[in-house]
């Protein structure tokens, strides 16, 4: 209760308890809150009140951090009216509450640190992540999404998918997307043309549902670019394509080789033995058991090399 003739406000409560503030003291001034309200604080505080005893708003309200008996900061909501004025109409008295609202805004800090960590790791990973309603309307969108369609992110929020996406796109996926609607996770392989490049990438792209307290919410939209990986598979089948067909040649070759080479020396070993099978003399037939060895030598080699 803030008597404004006076320069005096009066609080009661657990909450002055709390902070150790006395039941009644001077304010003329935000200033004079200045030793337990904090610094930074302060300009919106006046700001406020200013507005409302000018009648610029109707009421007076503001979330101030204030000190306790123990020295911590806590938070405090504030919201006070002009309860009385003079015979001019002048305002002459100001009446309002003070609320703790420290764990609101500890809860709410902690919500948007852990908002941005997770943006900043769907932004890191190689996947397009995108969230969906029930009216296929934007809730969240990662960079990868963002950059794929050559959007930002304060405007890709809340925008209908059929504005986004190329409309032969939109209407051949329209009914994996009504799947997902109703529960059915959904996955699809296809090639697609990148809007901000106008490239062509193979994409594999997955519709999980977001069940909200046993309700289809939407579907969250996961899509990776495996266009290398792609690539690098049908480089692989090629590869070994090749390989295959020189193995085959390889073989074919030896076989080959195999006969042709064969084919002659049969022949001499078959007439080394038939030219032994004759009257030779002690010379002739040392000559003859020389080639015989030497082609059975020879063969052998062919052997195990071919």
């Amino acid at each position: 209760d803030w008597n404004l003739e006076k320069s005096e406000m009066y609080v009661s409560g657990k909450l002055s308890q709390t902070f150790g503030w006395p039941q009644i003291f001077r304010l003329h001034t935000i200033d004079d809150v200045k030793e337990i309200a904090h610094p930074d604080d302060l300009k919106a505080m006046a700001i406020s009140v200013k507005k409302h005893l000018e009648g610029q708003k109707d009421s007076h309200e503001v979330e101030t951090r204030y000190r306790t008996k123990a020295g911590e900061w806590r938070w405090v909501l504030t919201r006070g009216k002009i309860s009385e004025r003079d015979k001019k109409g002048n305002p002459i008295r100001m009446t309002g509450v003070h609320i703790d609202i420290d764990a609101l805004k500890r809860a709410q800090e902690l919500f948007v640190s852990t908002q941005n960590q997770l943006r900043q790791i769907a932004d890191s990973v190689p996947t397009i992540i995108s969230e969906w309603d029930q009216d296929l309307r934007c809730r969240f969108a990662n960079r990868g999404f963002c950059e794929w369609f050559n959007i930002s992110t304060e405007a890709v929020f809340n925008k209908s998918m059929d504005s986004i996406m190329n409309q032969d796109e939109y209407r051949s996926r329209r009914e994996i997307f009504e799947k997902a609607l109703k529960g059915v996770p959904q996955r699809f392989e296809k090639e697609e043309i990148r809007q901000s490049t106008q490239e062509k990438r193979h994409l594999v792209s997955s519709c999980v549902p977001n069940v909200v307290n046993g309700k289809v919410a939407g579907f969250f939209l996961f899509v990776q670019d495996v266009t290398d990986l792609k690539q690098a598979e049908i480089a692989a089948i090629e590869e070994r394509k090749v390989a295959l067909e020189a193995t085959n040649i390889k073989s074919q070759f030896l076989a080959n080789m195999s006969h042709e080479i064969r084919t002659p020396i049969n022949g001499i070993v078959g007439m080394t033995n038939l030219l032994k099978a004759t009257e030779l003399n002690p010379r002739q037939r040392e000559y003859t058991d020389f080639v015989s060895r030497s082609s059975d030598m020879l063969l052998n080699l062919i052997n195990d090399i071919l």
